[in-house]
């Protein structure tokens, strides 16, 4: 999720909060039963954007962080002294390879 869209959804988890205490003061103040209440549809599509930005909330923050610990890691990485660098001389020469026999040609009878 990208950060640049937190307060929208932010601003989503609001409203659906908004709208759904309006809902269940309008319910209770008609007199519905509570079972009654958390069935109805209007509610529990409110609840469900409700979850679903806060959702989105959390996806936005773990890749924050996530974003901050590479950022200190690349930092740690840049701060560290560069390994010196590694001698390329060669090893000293170990026995020769074993060459396989060469074959010799088939002579074909014509």
């Amino acid at each position: 999720m990208r950060l640049c869209k937190k307060p929208s959804i932010e601003q989503q988890k609001d409203t659906a909060e908004k709208n759904l205490a309006e809902r269940l003061a309008l319910l209770k103040a008609e007199g519905w039963p509570p079972q009654r209440i958390q069935r109805d549809a209007k509610i529990r599509q409110f609840q469900a954007e409700k979850r679903q930005a806060i959702k989105r909330l959390a996806a936005i923050a773990d890749a924050v962080a996530l974003t901050a610990e590479r950022a200190e890691i690349k930092a740690r990485k840049l701060a560290t002294p560069p390994d010196p660098p590694r001698s390329r001389k060669k090893a000293a020469p170990t026995a020769p390879r074993k060459t396989k026999p060469k074959r010799k040609p088939v002579e074909s009878e014509a």
